[in-house]
């Protein structure tokens, strides 16, 4: 049992040496967080699926040409909780408004932080 306080001292050390790699992807940098837009989209695919359920949909940008964005949303575990997000909360050619943050590098991509549903419903996103 002598050995008992340096286990515990090499366990703690090890966490602390894991702990930030295992959360590193949940940052969101990659997104101009202070750019709020708000958009009226056509949903053309929702995958409801772990790490991150993923929104797609078609908008027109400001010269009226169609272009296809992808979304991020949280996980389907968190977005269940904290309302009432399932596999079919969207469908494809639901015609919903999305605020989100978009990707800093020019990708259409973005970080959802609301979607409210034709009925006036709104699900947090994020």
């Amino acid at each position: 049992m002598r050995n008992k306080p340096a286990i515990c001292l090499a366990a703690v050390a090890a966490l602390f040496v894991v702990s930030p790699a295992m959360f590193g992807h949940h940052g969101v940098s990659d997104y101009d967080m202070a750019n709020v837009v708000t958009w009226q989209v056509t949903v053309t695919d929702f995958v409801f699926v772990n790490p991150h359920a993923l929104l797609d949909f078609a908008r027109k940008n400001d010269q009226g040409k169609t272009e296809e964005w992808q979304g991020e949303l949280q996980s389907p575990n968190m977005l269940s909780r904290k309302g009432h997000w399932t596999k079919d909360t969207v469908k494809t050619g639901d015609q919903i408004t999305i605020f989100g943050c978009p990707a800093r590098n020019g990708s259409r991509t973005m970080l959802l932080r609301k979607v409210v549903l034709a009925n006036g419903e709104e699900l947090s996103g994020g």
